[in-house]
Parts: structure tokens; C-alpha cells; sequence
């Protein structure tokens, strides 16, 4: 079991390395995201130094899901596999780190509230507008027309300038 906080900076000194599950109940937010998260999330994360010293954290996580197609709107089975990269940088020292490359995460008094740290990671990992492949699904065609009816043509959305253009040119 990961712990529910931990301490990068004493992690990093020892060059330990963190594995285990997290289970769903402790993912109060990643749930709400999505329909359902599948099981528990599968996280590997090592703890060392960077070339200036700081503590940083580096791994993976995986975790499966089930979202909605926004193209069909069926259940959409994804697993989320995020590459963990981040620099540990003490709060008194945030703004020397503005602008870097690696992200960075702020601790205050070296403690890292780890379980909401790997759900930002996760929530972050999520796409944007989730959707099958093209081959595997098409939009929702609507109801079924009568025999012998054909489609209505939508109004077109210039029919209102064929108005304004006869009263102008009388």
C-alpha cells in the first residue's frame, strides 16, 4: 500500500523507489471524471536528485477507465498510462522555478500529499474529447424516418440575408 503522504526530499536522500496500487476509493476525483475508473491504479515511482540538487520524482502510472465516445456516445474503455517527470521544489523557493521545462511540484515542510499528487497526474493524463477509433464507431443517426419520407433539408442559416438584401433594393 503507497503511503498517503510522503517525504521526497528523505525518499531522494536513499534513492528509494515506491510501488504498489492505489485503489479506487482513494480517487474520489478521477471518478467523478469519468463513468468508472476500472481498477486500481498500478504506480512506479523513483525518487532521486537532479544535477541541482533537488529531490525529483520519476515513473509511471497506469490506470484503466471507462469514458463515453463523444463520437458514438458507447462506453469507451481507455487506459491511462502517464510518464512521471517533476521536480520537488520547496514552497519558499517557487518562484526561482517558474518557467522550467520539468514540471515541478511544491512541498511545504518536504511533505508530498502523494495520493493527490498521482490523481492530478491522472486527471491531467485525460483526453480532452475522448473517442474511438474511426473505424470503430459513427455519430448517433437520430430516429428512423418513415418508409417513403425523405430527410427535411435544415433551414439555411442565410435565409435571413435573402429577406434583408429584397428590403434594401427596394
Amino acid at each position: 500500500m503507497l503511503p498517503q503522504t510522503c517525504h521526497p526530499g528523505a525518499l531522494a536522500a536513499r534513492g528509494e523507489r515506491l510501488c504498489g496500487a492505489l485503489p479506487v476509493k482513494d480517487l474520489r476525483r478521477l471518478a467523478s471524471a469519468v463513468d468508472r475508473v476500472e481498477g486500481p491504479v498500478r504506480v512506479e515511482l523513483e525518487f532521486g536528485r537532479d544535477d541541482s540538487g533537488l529531490a525529483s520524482i520519476r515513473g509511471r502510472l497506469e490506470s484503466p477507465v471507462r469514458l463515453t465516445c463523444q463520437r458514438c456516445l458507447e462506453p469507451l474503455d481507455l487506459v491511462l498510462r502517464v510518464e512521471v517527470d517533476v521536480l520537488v521544489v520547496p514552497s519558499q523557493r517557487k518562484s526561482e522555478w517558474r518557467g522550467q521545462a520539468r514540471e515541478v511540484v511544491h512541498v511545504q515542510d518536504d511533505s508530498l500529499p502523494l495520493h493527490e499528487m498521482i490523481e492530478d497526474e491522472l486527471l491531467l493524463s485525460l483526453p480532452m474529447h475522448p473517442v474511438h477509433r474511426r473505424d470503430r464507431c459513427a455519430p448517433p443517426l437520430g430516429p428512423p424516418l418513415p418508409k417513403g419520407d425523405t430527410a427535411p433539408s435544415p433551414p439555411s442559416p442565410f435565409a435571413a440575408l435573402a429577406d434583408l438584401d429584397n428590403s434594401v433594393a427596394n
